[in-house]
């Protein structure tokens, strides 16, 4: 399937090449994170979809960022995107809302919790600490390519990964705090 948003780059070119090959590469690669969160294609796509777009609007502000880093910010924006959807639809839904006997939570509700603690937490963190956290524990890279990512040395990016960690970790007693 070729993504609606490649044919902004006929309509409105301006890195144009740059960006549809960025589509092509990694619409698959987008659509499975939000697919993760959604559980449905056409969700997943529709995330995938206004995440590129977004990043098409801003695509002057990027032109400085290597592949990887565009990548890295595609995840982020997809991600939330996908969450921002979940909860939309979720609070559209009226399941569970009257609990009885015929009505029973699906075992994903519990496993998900956790899950969606930790997203929950992390689309409250900064810009710069959510990237910080996903280079190192979902991209699993070094610290010396997080510090070169961010343009600072390796102790700055030791600090700003802990920072980052400990925000992350406040966020996420707050919301289990908010929950009981």
């Amino acid at each position: 399937m070729i993504p609606t948003v490649i044919f902004m780059t006929f309509e409105y070119p301006k890195d144009d090449d740059r960006f549809s090959t960025l589509v092509i590469k990694y619409w698959d690669v987008l659509v499975n994170v939000a697919r993760e969160i959604l559980g449905n294609n056409s969700d997943a796509e529709e995330a995938a979809q206004e995440a590129f777009i977004k990043l098409y609007v801003d695509f002057d502000k990027y032109k400085g960022y290597d592949d990887k880093s565009l990548v890295s910010l595609m995840y982020l924006i997809t991600k939330s995107r996908a969450i921002d959807i979940y909860r939309k639809n979720k609070s559209n839904s009226n399941v569970l809302t009257a609990y009885n006997d015929e009505v029973t939570p699906s075992p994903s509700t519990f496993i998900d919790s956790e899950y969606n603690k930790l997203s929950e937490a992390m689309l409250k963190l900064s810009e710069t600490d959510r990237k910080a956290i996903m280079l190192k524990y979902y991209y699993e890279y070094g610290v010396e390519e997080i510090a070169e990512s961010f343009g600072i040395g390796v102790q700055g990016a030791y600090k700003k990964i802990e920072r980052a960690k400990k925000k992350l970790a406040s966020l996420i007693k707050e919301i289990e705090n908010g929950q009981d």
